[in-house]
């Protein structure tokens, strides 16, 4: 994924002399990142974003799947691996209505 990319120019860096400049990847490369990172999520999840951001003409609300999204195991291994917090600290929220901007 991107950072793969970013490590492989930072490594090819370091046998040149000049200062580094970090290289933007091509539009078809991106676009295999974000349908690669969207294909593991549901429908509703992107939806609801969308839905929630105001993004798009009369996005509607789609519910949620009633299966499990997340298996347990999996679950278990992602916290094992501390991707995942345990704790949300409130201060990490994203106020995305606010005129601070």
């Amino acid at each position: 994924m991107w950072i793969d990319s970013i490590r492989r120019q930072v490594l090819r860096h370091k046998s040149q002399t000049e200062t580094f400049q970090l290289q933007a990847p091509k539009r078809p490369t991106l676009l295999r990142w974000i349908t690669g990172a969207w294909s593991g999520l549901a429908d509703s999840i992107i939806l609801n974003g969308f839905a929630k951001c105001k993004i798009g003409a009369e996005v509607e609300v789609v519910s949620e799947p009633s299966e499990e999204v997340m298996s347990s195991d999996m679950l278990s291994d992602l916290v094992a691996r501390c991707a995942i917090e345990d704790t949300i600290d409130p201060l990490d929220d994203l106020d995305i209505n606010s005129d601070d901007e």
